[in-house]
C-alpha cells in the first residue's frame, strides 16, 4: 500500500504577510491669534470706515498690544490686512479678521523677479478659495524688462478670482507698470523719508516709524497727499 505523503505545514510566522503601508496622519497645529490683535478686533467690530483706508500688514504688527493695533487703525477707516502664508495655522487669525470686518490681502513674494515661474503660479494659486479679497505682489522687480512675471502674477491672481491686487517694487517703478490695472504701493519707508519725498495720488503710502504722538499728523498728511490706502505706524519698516 502507497503511503501519501504529507506536506509539512508552513508555520505562521514563516507566512509572508502583505499589508498596505498606512501613512501616519500629519496633524496641523492651529496657532491662536496674537491676544493684541483680538483685542482690537473685539474693539473694532462694527467700526465704521469713513477715513483713508488702512493697510496693515499683519506679521510687522502681530507682536503689538492691542494699543498699538488701534492706533495704527484708527477708529474711523476701513482695515485691510495682509496675510504673510496661506497655512492651516492662519484660519484662527482668519476667523478673529473676518468677525471684525477687516478684509484680507493674501502676500506673494516675487523676489525681485527671481521666482521660478511655476512657483510663482502655484503661490498665486494658493490663495485662491480663501477668505482673501486679492494678493499683495511684495518685492515687484522695478525694471520694464521683468515686467512679465509681474503681468503674469496679477493675470493670473484675476482668473482665480483674486481681483484686488497691490504692487510693492520697493522703489518708483517703470511707467508700464501703470498700465497693469493694480494699485502700486508708491511708498514704503519712514516717517522722515515721506515727509521730504513726493508721491502720487491713487498710490498706497505705507508709513513706518511714526512717533506715536504724531500718528494723527501722519495719518492726515497721507489723507492730503490722495492715499488710496494708508499706513501710518510706529513700528519699524521690516
Amino acid at each position: 500500500m502507497t503511503v501519501p505523503r504529507i506536506r509539512p505545514a508552513v508555520p505562521a510566522q514563516a507566512r509572508p504577510e502583505w499589508r498596505t503601508a498606512v501613512p501616519p496622519v500629519e496633524r496641523v497645529e492651529e496657532s491662536a491669534p496674537p491676544t493684541g490683535l483680538v483685542e482690537w478686533a473685539a474693539m473694532r467690530t462694527g467700526a465704521p470706515g469713513t477715513g483713508v483706508p488702512v493697510l496693515l500688514p499683519l506679521e510687522a504688527h502681530r507682536r503689538c498690544p492691542a494699543e498699538i493695533w488701534a492706533a495704527v487703525a484708527g477708529v474711523d477707516s476701513a482695515v485691510t490686512a495682509i496675510l504673510d502664508v496661506p497655512d492651516r495655522e492662519l484660519r484662527a487669525t482668519i476667523a478673529t479678521l473676518a468677525a471684525a470686518g477687516v478684509r484680507m490681502l493674501g502676500r506673494v513674494d516675487l523676489e525681485r523677479g527671481r521666482r521660478p515661474v511655476a512657483a510663482l503660479v502655484d503661490d498665486v494659486a494658493g490663495w485662491a478659495g480663501r477668505p482673501v479679497h486679492g494678493l499683495v505682489l511684495d518685492h515687484c522687480p522695478p525694471e520694464a524688462d521683468e515686467l512679465g512675471a509681474v503681468a503674469l502674477a496679477v493675470r493670473h491672481a484675476e482668473r482665480l478670482g483674486l481681483a484686488e491686487v497691490l504692487l510693492a517694487p520697493g522703489a518708483e517703478p517703470h511707467p508700464r507698470y501703470r498700465c497693469l490695472g493694480a494699485r502700486i504701493v508708491g511708498f514704503a519707508g519712514s516717517w522722515l523719508d515721506y515727509q521730504r519725498t513726493a508721491t502720487r495720488p491713487g498710490d498706497a503710502h505705507l508709513v513706518h516709524d511714526v512717533p506715536v504722538a504724531q500718528l494723527d499728523v501722519a495719518r492726515r498728511l497721507i489723507g492730503l497727499r490722495g492715499a488710496a490706502w494708508a499706513l501710518a505706524s510706529p513700528v519699524p519698516l521690516p
